[in-house]
């Protein structure tokens, strides 16, 4: 944390952490979640649905050097109430994604849980998260969707290919219960505002908040399901740039 001087001031706070639990539903507050087997609950163990391994936020402003008695002085009144007098800021936020267990959509053992996936050929899990979350052609797209890098192990009807990788199917089975993180995401909003006296008792503000403002999109993993023709297809993206313009007045 920096206090303010010079016009600038920063604050800023990184965490590092790993959440592990047998609770994968985020949104159940009812206390309906169930293990896969009554007979093995560690089954269950492992990241739970707030496992974001590092995260970074910072928040900053800076007076623009510009205006009475500042670096770049205006000594006309009403020049120095529309030059003068503005703060630049910014807020930064950096996260590295949630888990999510691939599911085999097969109830081998039960019908409370899907039994896992396979993974063959020496494909691993980590080049499957990087194969889903890379797009080698942005101008690639099938029904709609980008495709991530999946073509070494995706058949030509689009399932992919359970040499390297396909739903568990032995009777009574529960095979590898894998866990895969969504893409770390990067957020950078910018606001530029002032506050100006009318009078002795009359102050005007203006405000320019800039969501987003490289307009940058942040684009989900492809599909991991392993029985449907869309896998490795990305399906969603976010990161629009959003303008706000805002004014006020006090008394």
């Amino acid at each position: 944390r920096k206090a303010m001087s010079h016009g600038f001031s920063f604050t800023g706070n990184f965490v590092w952490s790993h959440s592990l639990g047998d609770l994968l539903n985020s949104s159940d507050q009812t206390a309906t979640y169930q293990w896969f087997t009554q007979r093995n609950g560690h089954l269950n163990y492992g990241p739970s649905p707030f496992d974001h391994r590092f995260a970074w936020n910072s928040f900053w402003t800076y007076e623009l050097p510009v205006g009475k008695g500042k670096a770049l002085n205006v000594a006309n009144p009403i020049l120095d109430r529309v030059v003068g007098g503005w703060t630049l800021g910014g807020v930064e936020q950096i996260s590295t994604g949630a888990p999510a267990i691939l599911s085999s959509g097969r109830d081998t053992v039960n019908n409370l849980s899907q039994s896992g996936v396979v993974f063959g050929s020496g494909l691993t899990l980590n080049q499957l998260q990087k194969d889903l979350s890379t797009i080698p052609n942005m101008n690639q797209v099938v029904g709609g969707n980008l495709v991530g890098s999946i073509s070494s192990i995706v058949q030509s009807n689009g399932i992919s290919n359970p040499t390297y990788y396909g739903p568990a199917s032995t009777p009574g089975v529960f095979s590898s219960l894998s866990y895969i993180y969504g893409n770390t995401t990067f957020t950078y909003n910018m606001s530029l505002s002032k506050e100006a006296r009318i009078k002795e008792r009359l102050r005007m503000g203006f405000r320019v908040e800039a969501i987003n403002v490289l307009n940058h999109p942040f684009f989900s993993l492809g599909s991991t399901s392993v029985t449907a023709n869309t896998f490795g297809q990305i399906s969603s993206a976010s990161g629009n740039r959003t303008v706000l313009l805002r004014a006020f007045m006090s008394f």
